[in-house]
């Protein structure tokens, strides 16, 4: 399809879907997720970085009918970004598919290709009514549920992991020697 629609899920915001037109794409080729007031999807939420993940749309000709792939990339967020509850790894482009349930940090958006479909994103269609005999539908993804506040040492160890995990192994080496090297240097003042 050539327009992906993002539908907030509760605590995204506005209540009206975005509509993207891989026709006219921005001039950098990319739609910009996050929280900057100059985000082409701007999610007021304290959990987005302000420019938290990408969308692209590629095009390609087979024959006479032209195909539409959206992609999706988080540019190395603070608090991750996850595709049906699977963190997506930064610089890396994930296909987009009908109904998939996007998480940047806090806020939730299902995609969706039927851009007239006014409902809000909660739930995915059950159904459809084709000419042929019905398909088996999709399996309808969980919504993200508000739930209580994680106390402060989780939050703290959910950003070390999210921003450990998201960095280059020789960057993760680096660290554990650093802190390595700290953590004796301490010891070894501690005893004098």
């Amino acid at each position: 399809m050539d327009k992906l629609a993002l539908h907030p899920i509760h605590p995204a915001t506005p209540s009206q879907p975005w509509v993207l037109e891989g026709e006219y794409p921005p001039p950098a080729g990319v739609w910009v997720v996050g929280r900057s007031p100059s985000a082409d999807v701007v999610l007021t939420n304290a959990r987005v970085s302000k420019h938290h993940a990408e969308i692209r749309v590629t095009t390609v000709q087979q024959g006479r009918e032209t195909c539409w792939f959206w992609e999706l990339q988080d540019t190395h967020s603070t608090n991750g970004t996850w595709i049906n509850n699977k963190l997506a790894y930064p610089r890396t482009w994930t296909e987009l598919s009908e109904y998939d349930l996007l998480r940047f940090g806090d806020a939730a958006v299902r995609v969706s290709f039927d851009v007239d479909d006014t409902s809000s994103g909660e739930d995915a269609p059950s159904s459809q009514a084709p000419a042929q005999p019905a398909p088996t539908p999709a399996p309808e993804p969980t919504a993200i549920t508000p739930s209580d506040p994680a106390p402060w040492w989780a939050e703290w160890a959910e950003s070390v992991w999210a921003w450990w995990t998201h960095q280059h192994p020789v960057m993760q080496w680096l660290t554990l020697v650093t802190s390595g090297l700290l953590a004796a240097l301490l010891l070894w003042v501690w005893k004098l």
